[in-house]
C-alpha cells in the first residue's frame, strides 16, 4: 500500500495549514480530527453530523488533501527533507524521543534506540562502498528506496522499520569486508585457499595447450 489503509486522513494530517506553519517542527504530521487543521473542519463536521461512513470520510479528505499539494507543490519536497531529518536522527531529537514514548516507549530505551541507530548507519553506509554490494540483484535495493517514500507524508520512526533490515544487511557487508581484508594473503575470503584456486586454474590452461 503506498500510504496507508487510510490515505485521505493520512495525507490530510501532513498537507495542511498548521502543519505548514508549524516552526517548532515544521511539516509535522497533526492529527486532523483534533482541530489543528482548519481546512479540514467542514469536512469533520458534515461528516459527524451526517454520519458519513468511513470510505465517504476518506475520499473527502483525500480530495482536499490533494488540493492543498496542488496549492504549493514545492510544500511535498519540504516535507520530504524534514521528515527525513526526523526518520533518521539527523535532527530533532526531541520529536524522536516524544514519538517513542507515545508509543508507551520509556524516556531512556527512547534514548538508547535512537543513539544506537548511528553505529548502524556508519556501517551501513561502509557497506555500500564495498564490492559486494553488487552481487545482490538491484531490484532489492529498490525496495527500501521505495519504503522510504515515506518522508513525503510522516517521520515517524515506525514508518523506518521496513527499511531497517536492509541496512542490517548493508552493515553486515561491511563486517564481512573488514574482516576478509584481515584474512592472511594465503586464503580465499570464502573459505579455502588461494593458492589451491591458482594451481587448479594453472592445470586448466596447462591442459588447453596440450
Amino acid at each position: 500500500m503506498p500510504v496507508s489503509t487510510e490515505v485521505g486522513y493520512t495525507l490530510a494530517g501532513t498537507y495542511n495549514a498548521a502543519s505548514r506553519a508549524d516552526t517548532h517542527w515544521p511539516a509535522v504530521w497533526k492529527e486532523v480530527d483534533h482541530g489543528a487543521s482548519r481546512e479540514y473542519g467542514a469536512i469533520l463536521f458534515y461528516a459527524s453530523t451526517q454520519r458519513w461512513d468511513e470510505r465517504r470520510l476518506g475520499d473527502r479528505l483525500l480530495a482536499a488533501a490533494i488540493t492543498d499539494i496542488g496549492r504549493d507543490p514545492a510544500y511535498v519536497l519540504q516535507v520530504g527533507a524534514w521528515n527525513t531529518i526526523r526518520m533518521f536522527h539527523l535532527g530533532e531529537l526531541d520529536f524522536a524521543v516524544k514519538n517513542l514514548r507515545d508509543t508507551d516507549i520509556p524516556r531512556l530505551p527512547a534514548l538508547l534506540a535512537i543513539y544506537g541507530f548511528y553505529p548502524l548507519a556508519i556501517l551501513a553506509l561502509a557497506g555500500i562502498g564495498t564490492g559486494l554490494v553488487r552481487r545482490a540483484p538491484a531490484w532489492m535495493w529498490l525496495v527500501p528506496v521505495s519504503l522510504a517514500s515515506a518522508v513525503f507524508v510522516t517521520g515517524f520512526i515506525r514508518f523506518r522499520s521496513p527499511i531497517d533490515p536492509f541496512l542490517v544487511m548493508l552493515a553486515a557487508l561491511a563486517v564481512a569486508a573488514a574482516r576478509d581484508r584481515r584474512r592472511p594473503d594465503g586464503h580465499s575470503p570464502h573459505g579455502g585457499s588461494r593458492r589451491i584456486r591458482l594451481s587448479h586454474a594453472d592445470e586448466r590452461v596447462a591442459h588447453t595447450v596440450r
